[in-house]
């Protein structure tokens, strides 16, 4: 049995039509290589986006991600980024994701909390 990840992803809507934001909605999840993420797997309805676990390490994760872009550091989204890419995340690090537009969207958090080894 291969080594499985336990991530927390939060997913927030955002708009810039209005000052009321819509609250953020997480979930818990255990996740192994090939394991897709997606709105309708994960169970929280947002614009359309892909990411894929391709590899457990012992400290961190990589991924594939599709349909949104990576946040700059600062936190603002470049519109012009490419809407997919390949990341690692480390140990108790986040990947920030957005949907590449200006007037309203889906933020998207990443958090990988531990590796769980094999029996």
């Amino acid at each position: 049995m291969p080594r499985s990840a336990h991530v927390t992803l939060v997913v927030k809507g955002w708009t810039g039509w209005s000052v009321e934001q819509p609250k953020a909605k997480s979930q818990q999840l255990a996740v192994q290589p090939g394991q897709k993420l997606t709105p309708a797997a994960v169970g929280i309805e947002s614009s359309e986006y892909s990411i894929t676990v391709d590899f457990v390490g012992f400290n961190h994760i990589l991924v594939t991600y599709s349909g949104v872009v990576m946040d700059n550091p600062n936190g603002t989204i470049n519109l012009a980024a490419p809407r997919q890419g390949r990341s690692i995340i480390y140990l108790q690090h986040c990947l920030r994701l957005s949907t590449p537009t200006m007037d309203g969207g889906n933020s998207i958090a990443l958090t990988l909390d531990r590796i769980e080894l094999p029996a």
